[in-house]
């Protein structure tokens, strides 16, 4: 008589064959890496619990020690790739009642608030923060700094100018000792960012910081948590008026001839009259007018004499 524990013992080691290959390939990965752990239980066990049950009711004498062998490999190995291929598929639905709730663990979750790129770029962001108003918990998608990472060395200015500054904001938020920043590691390659950001907030049940109209929109009808920077920066702070004078550095030449465009701090975008030759310094305006929007503001101005 076969041991009942050769087709668990191959299983085992098949599963554990394709753990490794799961993490060589895909290493940031840890969520799809402990759903292969827990497909990779129930199909030991179950296929365990099944082997005992069908070799109990057929006749082992009339079956060659190879042929049960071969019984209980075939059971092992198909109930253990069943059982990983659908917690894989169905890891974002299924609730375990383990405190690594939906493989990623109620630590996160709650309390946490996701900013995307919009946000990170704004630097009414840091001042939030410091306020004390914001959750403990920040959460970020690696993905995003990955993107500002690249864009600090494309060739517009511009792209430059804004990358850098989510880059250095990001720093500095993760100094703070008020909260805490965590790099969130997703695999939802096939979706578009702001879909990731949505997902992984109903994932964890956390709310995003956004000034995207998209996000917005889409959370509103997904009943996902939102919190509109531009909307709260509003009730804060008002906008600049006309007449106002500020001094900003002009970023680049505009699409219309003679203008150029600066950014303020909170990356609001500022077309200058008769400032496209003087890209790359500093100067005084005066706010001609704005126009306002719910995505943000836009400010008209023209240069002044020092």
């Amino acid at each position: 008589m076969s041991s009942p524990i050769v087709g668990p013992t191959i299983g085992f080691a098949i599963s554990i064959l394709i753990i490794i290959v799961e993490t060589q390939l895909k290493p940031i990965f840890k969520k799809t890496t402990f759903a292969i752990i827990i497909g990779l239980i129930i199909g030991l066990s179950a296929s365990y619990l099944l082997n005992e049950i069908i070799l109990a009711l057929i006749n082992e004498k009339n079956m060659s020690q190879d042929n049960i062998k071969t019984l209980r490999l075939i059971i092992t190995f198909t109930l253990t790739y069943l059982s990983i291929s659908t917690v894989i598929q169905t890891k974002d639905k299924f609730k375990f009642a383990i405190p690594y709730v939906e493989f990623r663990g109620t630590q996160l979750g709650k309390n946490i608030t996701i900013i995307d790129k919009s946000t990170l770029l704004d630097n009414r962001l840091l001042p939030l923060i410091k306020s004390g108003i914001m959750e403990s918990k920040i959460g970020l998608l690696k993905i995003i700094l990955h993107e500002l990472e690249e864009e600090c060395n494309n060739e517009d200015p511009a792209i430059r100018a804004i990358a850098n500054l989510g880059i250095k904001q990001y720093h500095q938020i993760k100094e703070l000792e008020i909260v805490y920043v965590e790099e969130l590691e997703e695999d939802f390659q096939t979706e578009d960012l702001a879909s990731q950001i949505m997902r992984v907030a109903e994932m964890l049940q956390g709310r995003i910081l956004t000034n995207d109209s998209v996000i917005l929109e889409e959370s509103h009808i997904r009943n996902i948590k939102t919190i509109n920077l531009n909307a709260l920066a509003k009730s804060l702070n008002p906008p600049l008026i006309p007449g106002q004078k500020i001094n900003i550095e002009v970023i680049k030449k505009g699409d219309t001839k003679n203008q150029g465009l600066g950014y303020l701090d909170d990356a609001t975008l500022v077309i200058i009259e008769d400032a496209a030759d003087l890209v790359g310094q500093t100067i005084k305006i005066e706010i001609k007018s704005f126009l306002q929007r719910s995505s943000g503001n836009m400010y008209f101005a023209f240069p002044i004499s020092s």
